[in-house]
């Protein structure tokens, strides 16, 4: 069996109701206004998660060639992608907005993040629907166990739009709605409040959860941070729940279960537990 990823710090940034924009104004106590300019909401969400992660973890944890980075995300930079197909649709190809064009690809964020912190370790950005944090969470143990990196900042990021919410309203079963929201984790291979000793995936019936085991229901009634909400990255909400729980009590010794269900009879989960 592989060895547990460690949390050493999290930090999340989540908006006050789930179809509403995050609030965004803390960023600039790590930037100036005036460099943030061209920076999208995407990436400014996704920014602001990691600048307060490092600060919670006391600063940079190892040189900057030790620290990959890895972000996980659902739909990516909605706003943007739609501005660049609207300017396509108006304009035609050869007149498409170049700026709406560099910042709707899927990594723009992990790109404006990795600049602003001078990092140069690996970065990898996974945009696989449901399971994005799943995979990021593979990526993370993978290089860890290799020794490519020291330390991996992973973070979970989208963006809500209410058009996406339109878009998502035809598909064939209902779904949660989405909210938006950031998260990111410095993860290690030992040491920190809490571990992470598995995680899953799949299609079909979830499996039960073990004995001694509490279940954080992400876009279920009265579970979760956002009731009847969900993040389209996986179950990213539930997830910082879970470790809230874990970093304010040091006595907690329950395994915590966070799960997402899709609409398409998949379903996803991270498990959490005190190191």
């Amino acid at each position: 069996m592989s060895a547990p990823l460690h949390v050493l710090a999290h930090a999340a940034v989540l908006p006050a109701a789930p179809a509403s924009p995050a609030d965004l104004s803390g960023l600039e106590r790590f930037e100036q206004p005036r460099s943030l300019r061209r920076v999208d909401h995407f990436c400014r969400l996704a920014l602001l998660a990691a600048h307060n992660c490092l600060e919670r973890a006391g600063g940079a944890p190892c040189e900057p060639d030790a620290l990959g980075l890895v972000l996980a995300t659902g739909y990516g930079p909605v706003r943007t992608s739609f501005d660049f197909s609207d300017s396509m649709q108006d304009f035609g190809p050869d007149l498409a907005s170049p700026t709406a064009f560099s910042t709707s690809v899927h990594n723009i964020a992990a790109s404006v993040i990795s600049l602003r912190l001078g990092l140069t370790g690996p970065v990898h950005t996974l945009a696989q629907g449901e399971s994005s944090l799943a995979g990021a969470l593979h990526v993370a143990r993978a290089w860890l166990a290799s020794g490519r990196v020291e330390r991996v900042l992973l973070g979970a990021v989208d963006e809500y739009v209410p058009f996406l919410e339109q878009l998502l309203s035809f598909a064939p079963q209902s779904s949660p709605p989405c909210a938006e929201g950031a998260l990111f984790l410095l993860l290690g291979r030992e040491g920190g409040f809490a571990r992470l000793p598995g995680w899953g995936m799949g299609f079909g019936a979830a499996p039960s959860p073990p004995p001694g085991c509490r279940a954080l229901r992400e876009g279920n009634e009265g579970v979760g941070p956002y009731p009847l909400a969900a993040h389209p990255a996986g179950p990213v909400f539930a997830l910082n729940r879970a470790l809230e729980e874990l970093r304010g009590a040091p006595g907690l010794r329950e395994t915590l279960r966070c799960e997402r269900l899709f609409s398409r009879d998949g379903w996803s989960h991270v498990h959490a537990q005190r190191a």
